[in-house]
């Protein structure tokens, strides 16, 4: 029933899945030259071109002139690296800066992109894209000089620790800085699949525990062995979903696992509820239950009359005595 919550509720997706982990940061930082904007009155314009970003790019427009700069940007960008995902850009127009987050399958794509950012190939193409987009846009003349930045430090770690982790090519929570509602669905992904139905298993687990020994219940019954299985092989296979969460915590503070080790944690976290299938499916076929229903059902039986045997002999002897 929890998996069907979780599953069909409004809240299924929250937070972001995909096969990529971590990023590379590319932050284009905007200027605009003021003397070659010749057709809009300089007044008008608010220089430092900065200044002018955070303006609307019309008198009865509500947008700001740096959104329309970010789809110039955007569709310039996707374009120019199509073997690259692109996330929608963030910008800020006070600083004139447009933020790309990159991710890659191939190393050697970002690195392409990196050696042209040192070139200074991508901040002129950028910024004659700019200067014929915004230009064509307003039917003015513009020019605008564009600087690109890339981390070094932030590349290795993505070839390091990132790029092997997303190797295997799964589709999962994304645990890595990009997903930005990592603690909230990672936390209600525990509580409804970890959390909520394990502790109801452990609760049940000491009822049974209790009646068994207290002998309130019959062990012959089969719902005493569906609930065995379902409490045994249910924290077994608990203990198989924690390395899961264990080393995408490591891959999201930057630490090295490796593509085989990612693969073994997360095929036993999404093969885990058969740990708990397979056996209670396995007791239904009326042979196997039939069989383990008498073996345990003839030694209930047997306890039972040695103990019945034993008290009537101590019976029979306690009379002789009385007798005598």
């Amino acid at each position: 029933m929890l998996s069907f919550v979780l599953c069909t509720g409004p809240l299924y997706g929250w937070g972001e899945y995909s096969h990529f982990k971590g990023k590379v940061l590319l932050t284009a930082t905007l200027t605009i030259d003021e003397s070659n904007f010749i057709s809009i009155p300089r007044s008008s314009l608010g220089f430092n071109g900065a200044s002018y970003f955070c303006k609307p790019i019309a008198v009865t427009s509500q947008v700001p002139v740096m959104e329309v700069l970010k789809g110039i940007c955007y569709s310039f960008v996707t374009s120019e690296l199509p073997n690259v995902n692109i996330r929608t850009p963030s910008v800020n127009c006070t600083s004139g800066n447009v933020i790309f987050t990159l991710r890659s399958t191939e190393f050697s794509v970002i690195e392409d992109i990196y050696n042209n950012h040192l070139a200074g190939k991508l901040s002129a193409k950028l910024a004659g894209a700019l200067s014929f987009g915004f230009g064509k846009l307003l039917n003015t003349t513009a020019n605008f000089s564009v600087q690109t930045s890339m981390d070094i430090n932030e590349i290795s770690e993505y070839r390091n620790v990132f790029m092997p982790f997303q190797g295997l090519g799964v589709c999962t929570l994304d645990f890595s800085p990009v997903n930005e509602f990592v603690v909230s669905s990672t936390s209600y992904i525990i509580i409804t699949t970890m959390l909520i139905p394990y502790s109801l298993t452990l609760f049940c687990a000491i009822a049974m525990y209790v009646k068994y020994h207290t002998g309130a219940v019959n062990p012959c019954f089969s719902d005493v062995m569906y609930l065995r299985i379902i409490y045994v092989c249910g924290s077994l296979a608990l203990i198989l979903c924690l390395p899961y969460y264990v080393i995408n915590y490591m891959n999201m503070h930057s630490a090295y696992v490796s593509k085989e080790a990612n693969f073994v944690c997360t095929l036993l976290f999404y093969n885990s509820s058969l740990l708990v299938a397979i056996p209670y499916f396995l007791y239904r076929f009326p042979s196997i239950r039939f069989r383990r229903r008498r073996e345990r059902c003839t030694q209930a039986e047997t306890i039972m009359l040695n103990g019945f045997c034993e008290e009537s002999s101590t019976s029979r002897n306690s009379i002789k005595y009385d007798s005598v």
